[in-house]
C-alpha cells in the first residue's frame, strides 16, 4: 500500500500538522492538526486536546463501493489506555459531509462476534452539521440529507453491547424511487431517541417528537413510541401517532417478521379524520382531493382489541362510530381472520 505525504511538522510540545495525506486510494486528508500531550505518554496514556481535519475522503470497493466526504471534522479530549484498551471522546464535530453506498445488494448486517480483544469506546457529544448519505444499486436509490444531527453519551464495548443517553435528527429529507414506481419522499422529518440500549441481539428505547410530511399527503405532527426488539421480535408498549386531522395510540406486544404464527396481541384506538381517510386510500395517483373543507371536524373513531397470530388474527373488540349527519355504532368480536 502506497502512502503519502506532501508536509509533516512537528512544534513543541507535541503539535502535529499534516498536509496532503494520502493512503493508497482509500484515504485522503488534505490538512489534520493534533495536540499531543506529552506527560500521559509515560503512563502509556495517549492524551490529544484536539483534533481537526479538513478535506477527508474515505473510499473503498470490495463487493459494494463506500465514499465517505467531510469538509470539517474537530474531535476534542481524546483518550485511549493501551493497557485497558479504552477510547474516550468528549466531543466530535462533523459538518458538511456526504457518503455514498453503492453495489448489487442493499448492506447486509455483518458478523457482530466478538474477536476477543477487550475493547470499549465512550462519546459524550457527537455534533453533525449538514450531511447526505446515498444508496443505489440497480433496482433502488435513496438519498437522505440532514441539517443537524446531535447524539449524547455513546458507550460500545466489544461484549457487542452499546448503549446511547440521547439523540436528536432534525430537518430530515429521504428520496426513495425504485425502478417502474414513481419516487417517494418523507421532508420536515424530526425525530428523538432516549436510553437506547442494545445487547446482542436486543435493542431497547423511546422515540419522542417525531414529525414528518411525506409525498402523498400525510403530515405527521407529533408522534411517540416505546419499543423492544429481541431475536426477531418487535414489541411496542405504547406508541401515539397524531397527524392535524386523526390520532391512532395503542400498544402491541410479540410481533415476529418472518413467522406466521407468532402471537399476537394489542389494544389501539383510531380516529381518523376524513381528509386522512381519503389520502390513506389514495396512496397512488394525483393530488388528494381535500375533504377537510367538506367535513371540516368530522372523524371515524374505531377501538380494537386483537389477539391470535400473525396467520389468525382474532378481533376480540371492534367498535366504530361514525359521527355524520346520522351516528353510526359498531361493536363485536370476529375471530379468525386469515392474514
Amino acid at each position: 500500500m502506497e502512502i503519502g505525504l506532501a508536509k509533516m511538522r512537528i512544534r513543541y510540545p507535541l503539535r502535529m500538522e499534516l498536509s496532503g495525506l494520502r493512503v493508497g486510494t482509500m484515504l485522503s486528508i488534505g490538512h489534520m492538526e493534533a495536540d499531543i500531550r506529552l506527560r500521559p505518554l509515560i503512563d502509556r496514556t495517549l492524551r490529544v486536546d484536539v483534533v481537526t481535519a479538513r478535506d477527508i475522503s474515505i473510499h473503498t470497493s470490495a463487493r459494494d463501493t463506500t465514499t465517505f466526504l467531510a469538509e470539517h471534522l474537530r474531535a476534542d479530549d481524546i483518550a485511549y489506555q493501551w493497557d485497558e484498551r479504552e477510547i474516550s471522546i468528549r466531543r466530535i464535530l462533523l459538518a458538511d459531509s456526504d457518503m455514498k453506498l453503492s453495489g448489487s445488494t442493499p448492506p447486509q448486517p455483518k458478523d457482530s462476534s466478538p474477536n476477543g480483544l477487550p475493547f470499549s469506546l465512550s462519546i459524550a457529544d457527537i455534533q453533525i452539521h449538514h450531511i447526505g448519505a446515498s444508496y443505489s444499486n440497480a433496482q433502488v436509490s435513496l438519498q437522505s440529507e440532514a441539517s443537524h444531527i446531535a447524539i449524547h453519551d455513546i458507550a460500545v464495548d466489544t461484549a457487542i453491547r452499546a448503549s446511547l443517553q440521547h439523540a436528536r435528527i432534525e430537518d430530515v429529507t429521504l428520496t426513495l424511487e425504485r425502478a417502474g414506481s414513481m419516487p417517494w419522499q418523507l421532508t420536515r422529518l424530526h425525530l428523538q431517541a432516549d436510553s437506547l440500549r442494545y445487547s446482542s441481539s436486543s435493542i431497547t428505547g423511546k422515540l419522542t417528537h417525531l414529525t414528518f410530511k411525506e409525498s402523498h399527503g400525510i403530515d405527521l405532527q407529533d408522534g411517540a413510541l416505546a419499543f423492544a426488539w429481541d431475536n426477531g421480535t418487535l414489541s411496542l408498549p405504547s406508541f401515539v401517532l397524531r397527524t392535524g386531522h386523526s390520532t391512532l395510540q395503542g400498544h402491541l406486544h410479540t410481533l415476529s417478521y418472518g413467522t406466521a404464527d407468532t402471537p399476537l396481541y394489542g389494544d389501539a384506538h383510531l380516529s381518523l379524520g376524513y381528509a386522512d381517510a381519503y389520502l390513506l386510500a389514495r396512496r397512488i395517483g394525483g393530488p388528494a382531493q381535500e375533504l377537510s373543507s367538506l367535513y371540516p371536524t368530522e372523524t371515524l373513531s374505531a377501538s380494537l382489541a386483537l389477539n391470535g397470530t400473525m396467520r389468525h388474527l382474532r378481533l376480540t373488540r371492534c367498535a366504530i362510530s361514525l359521527p355524520t349527519a346520522f351516528d353510526i355504532s359498531l361493536s363485536g368480536a370476529v375471530h379468525d381472520i386469515a392474514t
